[in-house]
């Protein structure tokens, strides 16, 4: 009897040393490892259906820094507070293939430093996650997304604004042709 069959895993970094060192841990766990340097790369492999589990490691991105001239948001008249704000973002994707359908994911977190004024501190967490049914010409994506953050949209981070969203969404595309689609889709957001 010969050992069990390793499950291939798709690992997916424009870092070439992170790629790598994450390929020999997961292959010294007993999953056949395959590497990517980009999405591009990535998907040409899953389509191929060379492997069946995806997973791109966390990556933090410092998405703001800077001197916030009115960190409260208050009127001109009021002598608005000053202070130095940065935000980083870890983030994460991953995929799943099932038969012929795929399960995704993305998780992110931005984590916001005031300095003076730490009570503004705050981390805003969001993930959503898609079912990818593909049936001949016809595509069904049912989905979900949470959000938790300090964010108005259209504004700058205010803690005194949380807002908690879910969207439950679903998408249909129909194949007429190689390069054509009628695609529909439908988002209800409900406000927590």
């Amino acid at each position: 009897m010969g050992q069990p069959r390793a499950e291939p895993v798709l690992v997916v970094d424009d870092e070439a040393g992170v790629r790598e060192l994450l390929a020999r841990w997961l292959a010294s766990g007993g999953y056949h490892v395959q590497t990517a340097g980009d999405a591009d790369e990535a998907l040409r492999l899953l389509r191929l259906g060379l492997t069946r589990q995806c997973m791109m490691p966390m990556d933090s991105v410092l998405t703001n820094a800077g001197i916030d001239n009115n960190v409260f948001n208050e009127p001109d008249s009021e002598g608005p507070k000053r202070d130095f704000t940065m935000t980083v973002t870890p983030a994460a994707d991953m995929w799943l293939r099932l038969g012929p359908s795929w399960l995704r994911g993305h998780i992110k977190e931005d984590l916001l430093y005031f300095q003076t004024y730490s009570s503004q501190n705050s981390a805003n967490t969001s993930f959503s996650v898609n079912w990818v049914m593909p049936f001949n010409r016809l595509t069904i994506n049912p989905g979900l997304a949470y959000l938790n953050t300090n964010d108005r949209p259209g504004f700058e981070i205010d803690t005194r604004a949380p807002r908690v969203e879910v969207d439950y969404n679903g998408m249909l595309e129909y194949r007429l042709g190689s390069k054509t689609f009628v695609g529909a889709r439908i988002d209800n957001r409900d406000f927590l």
